[in-house]
């Protein structure tokens, strides 16, 4: 469980765009907002939130999201792994079993 808390505690902390583009979508989906029929649209809202995220001084957006709510993406296979090349953990989200493996 903690390898679960540390990737979750990563992914809230980072400024990459992908990590972001992560953390947008898991609020969002969190908040109902999507996914969306029209996937331009919902392209759009994901981008519209990003620059919320970016412009704020808090890196917060409209939407929240917690250490717990991204374990959550990706054990329920909303989101799939990333390498965590910078963290000291070197490891993927296998979406199939929910579980982080290192190596």
């Amino acid at each position: 469980m903690q390898v679960k808390n540390k990737w979750g505690e990563f992914l809230l902390e980072q400024q990459r765009d992908v990590y972001l583009s992560m953390r947008v979508r898991i609020a969002l989906r969190k908040a109902g907002v999507i996914p969306m029929e029209d996937k331009k649209k919902e392209e759009e809202c994901i981008a519209k939130e990003k620059r919320a995220v970016k412009s704020s001084k808090k890196n917060l957006g409209k939407y929240a999201v917690s250490e717990e709510d991204v374990i959550k993406a990706f054990s329920d296979g909303d989101e799939v792994g990333h390498p965590l090349p910078s963290s000291g953990i070197i490891g993927f989200m296998d979406s199939s079993s929910g579980l982080i493996s290192s190596g």
